[in-house]
């Protein structure tokens, strides 16, 4: 008899398991595995990193012969295509497990090819789907996104104070939100691929872009810099880890470019319209360099040509209890947009946290019904 509590009991432990790689698995997706017999639990297994066994493999691996007649359940639907390992069905049925249990439905073009549910449905093991599944679907946001459209998810981050300013008049923004706030922000580093910044704030704050825990997979930094205009003694040039700077095509062909393409950076070539870079553009050029998730800190000319693109996928505030008061700060988002107020971004609150005395505040677009 299907118990539904139990069910969503290991399915939680599954869960935690798999967020325990992140920012360490893209381009694939986080899953976690728990295989359970007679109520006990037998072994877990989790993904790791892109190219080793995958989570189910991993848990029968080390339930060995246990694993006769158990349940595993898996965060995501097992794949059943050949890619960088066997199909996970192939070694559900071999190790002689009697029921399947996964939370969320497989988005990969290839396993929806191929049919993992009705293949192991086929060599008679039960199926039960969707156990969890908000929860699974919310933790791989972003293979999600990307699997299915082919460009990152993008999540715009932003400290402001309360009348919506990023630094003072002079540029100055630190700190403008508190310790525990940026303490959080590491967190979100960590769980995305890439940093994006715009030149401005290269200039302005001299930032690494980088997260504390070098024991961290580092992200990608990529710099919106039309002009090449980046020091040579920046920090970011210095720091362990990936750099891309994007700049005019104009550009990408000097001896400046040459220069920093001999220190390990990427240096990409976009073409500019109105002397802006568009952000489909990039965001598919990003892609192609392996990123799949995208945090957009600033600055304000960043955030709104991304605002305006309708890419961003996610909004992160971290509002402090400040009030700059003059019209000539910096806002969070910089630039004209001639549109009607019926027209303007609608968002749905996710989350709201405190951080001593700032708040966090987690939107994303309302979805239209």
């Amino acid at each position: 008899m299907i118990d539904a509590h139990h069910d969503e009991q290991w399915m939680r432990l599954a869960l935690r398991l798999a967020r325990r790689a992140q920012g360490n698995v893209a381009p694939n997706p986080l899953v976690g595995a728990v295989i359970v017999k007679d109520g006990r639990l037998i072994s877990t297994g989790y993904h790791k990193k892109q190219g080793t066994a995958h989570a189910e493999v991993v848990a029968i691996v080390e339930a060995g012969e246990r694993a006769q007649g158990a349940t595993i359940y898996v965060t995501l639907e097992p794949c059943c295509h050949w890619g960088s390992t066997p199909p996970c069905t192939k070694s559900i049925i071999d190790a002689g497990l009697s029921r399947v249990v996964f939370a969320q439905t497989d988005p990969n073009p290839k396993v929806r090819q191929c049919d993992s549910k009705k293949i192991l449905m086929d060599a008679g093991i039960l199926v039960h789907s969707g156990v969890l599944s908000a929860q699974a679907e919310e933790m791989n946001r972003f293979f999600n996104t990307s699997i299915l459209t082919g460009i990152p998810y993008v999540t715009l981050k932003l400290g402001l104070t309360l009348d919506g300013m990023i630094a003072d008049r002079y540029g100055a923004s630190k700190w403008i939100t508190s310790e525990r706030s940026r303490h959080y922000v590491q967190r979100l580093r960590r769980q995305h691929d890439a940093i994006l910044v715009g030149i401005g704030t290269v200039l302005a704050d001299d930032p690494e872009l980088t997260v504390r825990d070098r024991k961290t997979k580092q992200p990608i930094r990529v710099v919106l810099d039309p002009q090449l205009d980046i020091p040579l003694k920046a920090k970011l040039l210095k720091a362990s880890g990936q750099t891309i700077l994007v700049v005019q095509k104009l550009c990408e062909d000097s001896e400046k470019a040459k220069n920093l393409r001999n220190r390990g950076v990427v240096v990409l070539g976009l073409d500019l319209t109105n002397k802006q870079f568009s952000i489909e553009e990039l965001l598919v050029s990003l892609s192609k360099q392996g990123v799949w998730s995208v945090l957009v800190e600033g600055g304000g000319g960043v955030a709104q040509a991304f605002e305006q693109s309708g890419r961003i996928n996610r909004y992160v505030f971290f509002q402090a209890p400040k009030i700059m008061a003059d019209n000539l700060a910096k806002h969070g988002f910089s630039g004209n947009w001639d549109h009607p107020l019926s027209c303007v971004s609608a968002l749905t609150l996710l989350d709201v946290r405190r951080f001593g005395e700032d708040v966090m505040l987690v939107y994303e677009p309302k979805k239209v019904s």
